[in-house]
């Protein structure tokens, strides 16, 4: 099992701009429904899924759990499914389904204190989870 950090950019009306990163996670954490995330990286079933808001509320919020891999989107018949997503899918893409495990409280876990705990750099994409950062964001797990 592999954990990552996944940015997303947070979206809170349903105007899809094609924007491959634009996700309304709160309404889809919401939902208590799986969701379908574009998939880039080498998830596996079984990975867990921290998710990273940027700008404006920078940090992550919630946890996710990978439980199916590759899937085409011609194999998503549930319109609801992209509900959330400000991205129209492509015939050829592909993605991961998600289900909810946990929500951070309050604030979650800030960019500042991410940092502060071994984050390098900015959040431009997923990353894995190792070492220090990862050691930081278990503590705050409740779940």
């Amino acid at each position: 099992m592999t954990e990552w950090i996944l940015p997303c950019r947070p979206a809170s009306d349903n105007e899809r701009d094609n924007d491959v990163y634009r996700y309304d996670i709160d309404a889809a954490y919401e939902s208590g429904q799986p969701i379908y995330w574009l998939q880039h990286n080498r998830f596996e079933e079984g990975d867990m899924i921290y998710i990273y808001e940027s700008s404006p509320s920078q940090r992550i919020g919630y946890l996710f759990k990978v439980v199916s891999t590759y899937i085409p989107a011609a194999e998503i018949d549930d319109d609801d499914a992209y509900e959330n997503m400000h991205y129209e899918p492509q015939k050829d893409d592909v993605f991961a389904e998600f289900i909810r495990v946990g929500k951070y409280p309050g604030a979650g876990l800030s960019f500042n204190d991410l940092k502060k705990n071994g984050l390098k750099g900015n959040l431009q994409g997923a990353i894995k989870l190792t070492g220090e950062l990862r050691e930081y964001i278990k503590r705050f797990c409740f779940w």
